[in-house]
């Protein structure tokens, strides 16, 4: 389905609209077949990682769109789905 179709191509826009009926999120496709899906906003402090935990979606969401934001929610053996958007550190050269 393209952004224009329902209205989402507008980045950034104030005028945000839910998904049509049917409409699913990538996070909610993963979830619904076993996975653990994560909005990362910090890794364990040796990866130095720091995250942003904005989604950016252009459409308006209802409902709880990832399992966690949090990485020590993840259980071992658990089937990873992983969002992560970063904070870029002065200086980090990227």
């Amino acid at each position: 389905m393209y952004a224009t179709t329902i209205g989402a191509h507008n980045h950034r826009t104030s005028n945000k609209k839910p998904l049509p009926d049917g409409v699913k999120t990538l996070s909610d496709w993963m979830r619904a077949t076993g996975y653990f899906t994560a909005n990362i906003h910090e890794l364990p402090p040796p990866c130095d990682f720091r995250g942003t935990g904005k989604t950016d979606w252009d459409f308006r969401y209802n409902g709880k769109p990832f399992d966690s934001a949090d990485w020590s929610d993840l259980n071992r053996g658990d089937i990873l789905a992983e969002r992560a958007s970063h904070a870029q550190r002065p200086g980090a050269g990227f």
